[in-house]
């Protein structure tokens, strides 16, 4: 299996967690069924996910954070469960954030956006998703419900840090 490495241009890596600040662990496992880039050739795709995190707050700003996959070559089920991205947010707020899941396919002049789905991260501080199915909207050519991704996301705060998965947001804040 052939695999490229992005050129990731400043900003797609997510920033490392800061003493204070919470990690958000996220992986994408695999996509499913990903449409041909050129249905009149029927050239088969160069699938990769750009994972973007919005609404979170660092340093005590809104951040907008994104990282991305790599490339898979000639795929139409790509695996890509051999890395994990983890961003470093602070603890308050995190409930508001959510996650974009950007499906693209890779091609020599602009890249294809192929569909996408949201996570809000209220869900993930409520109970952590490992390896869940979710299907990208479809609105973009080619994409069908059949399109899906496979993803885990936890959360972890800094005052939980070698103790297991931190409580929910909502208890957390009770007891301020």
């Amino acid at each position: 299996r052939k695999t490229r490495d992005p050129d990731l241009p400043k900003g797609m890596v997510p920033p490392v967690a800061l003493p204070g600040q919470g990690k958000l662990f996220v992986t994408v496992h695999s996509v499913q069924n990903v449409p041909k880039s050129d249905a009149a050739f029927g050239a088969p795709p160069y699938p990769y996910v750009i994972i973007a995190l919005e609404g979170a707050m660092r340093g005590g700003r809104t951040c907008k954070a994104q990282a991305r996959t790599v490339t898979r070559d000639k795929e139409e089920n790509p695996s890509y469960g051999e890395k994990e991205f983890v961003f470093g947010v602070d603890n308050q707020g995190v409930e508001a954030a959510k996650l974009h899941f950007k499906l693209f396919d890779w091609n020599r002049g602009k890249d294809e956006n192929l569909g996408s789905f949201v996570v809000n991260l209220a869900d993930v501080e409520l109970q952590p998703m490992q390896r869940q199915m979710f299907v990208f909207d479809g609105a973009m050519r080619g994409v069908t419900g059949s399109t899906r991704s496979v993803v885990s996301v936890r959360w972890n705060d800094h005052t939980q840090a070698g103790r297991g998965p931190a409580p929910p947001l909502q208890k957390r804040a009770e007891n301020r």
